[in-house]
């Protein structure tokens, strides 16, 4: 993707936020990216990570844009879920990274063979807080 100026830099930040909660959880399966993104059960799971960060982000009055495929408007509201555009833009993550070369995001190469720390506490800290 073509790099993208932009006057919202904290907006993007929370944008990745939502995507890395994402692959924390992949991190933890023995499943890769694509993968992950297409299997029916891992859904509401995917949703529901996404959702906090937006929750978050939107209490902060943070203007979120989303990236490829991933759109923080898709996961906003835990209540009345539109499941046919969460597929959708899962399916842009999945057809993103069916494609790429690294099948698996660094945070599992850190935890399955490197087997060292990864910074999920320090980056989803500042959701928490």
């Amino acid at each position: 993707e073509d790099p993208t100026a932009t006057s919202n830099l904290l907006g993007y930040l929370w944008d990745k936020m939502g995507y890395v909660s994402k692959l924390f959880a992949i991190a933890v399966v023995d499943e890769t990216m694509a993968d992950v993104f297409s299997l029916a059960k891992y859904l509401p799971m995917l949703a529901n990570l996404a959702g906090e960060i937006v929750m978050v982000a939107d209490t902060l009055k943070i203007d979120c844009k989303g990236f490829n495929g991933y759109n923080d408007d898709t996961f906003r509201s835990k209540l009345n879920r539109d499941w046919e555009t969460i597929n959708i833009s899962l399916d842009k993550l999945e057809a993103f990274d069916r494609v790429n070369l690294k099948t698996k995001p660094g945070i599992w190469r850190d935890l399955a063979v490197m087997k060292r720390r990864i910074e999920v506490d320090s980056q989803i800290k500042i959701v928490v807080e």
